[in-house]
């Protein structure tokens, strides 16, 4: 793995805000519909402090109770087989760099599971910004990593010209 360099500078959160709406409004999925965004009401998730190793009690950017979340949602459904994607946004703090951090593995629980192979998550790194890729089948099939790629790729390629201004 390529170093991270950290000269860059970290989104403010109204830039998060701004790039989520933005995404939430202009992401196009070939053959997929979006279905719901949380552009408007953002989500108020309270949590047990000890999860958090007892630095929030909420998933806000301060961890109180205030309408800056720092988690939202886009939720798209393919409209053949009713494929769903949701893709989050989580804001951080610090910069983590523009990678893939985490991609599924098939482990003998998945390939003997039908069930957990229609299940397939991505975590992409932008800045300071972690984006959780989910596609959940809603049929039989599994996800495959091609339908996978392919919402990746499109989320990169909107991330990267955001970066670039475009």
């Amino acid at each position: 793995m390529k170093p991270t360099t950290n000269n860059e500078t970290p989104l403010s959160y109204d830039q998060y805000l701004s790039l989520y709406k933005d995404m939430a409004t202009n992401l196009d999925l070939k053959g997929y519909q979006k279905t719901e965004d949380n552009t408007v009401t953002p989500y108020l998730i309270q949590i047990d402090p000890q999860v958090s190793f007892n630095k929030r009690e909420f998933m806000t950017k301060t961890g109180e109770q205030t309408t800056e979340s720092t988690q939202a949602r886009i939720v798209f459904k393919k409209s053949d087989d009713g494929t769903i994607v949701y893709i989050d946004f989580i804001y951080l703090d610090k910069i983590i760099g523009n990678n893939l951090f985490y991609s599924d593995v098939s482990s003998k629980t998945t390939v003997s599971n039908p069930n957990v192979s229609k299940y397939n998550t991505d975590i992409l790194g932008f800045k300071n910004l972690l984006i959780k890729v989910t596609l959940i089948s809603s049929n039989e099939n599994p996800i495959s990593k091609e339908q996978q790629h392919f919402v990746d790729k499109h989320v990169v390629e909107f991330l990267a010209a955001a970066n670039s201004g475009k």
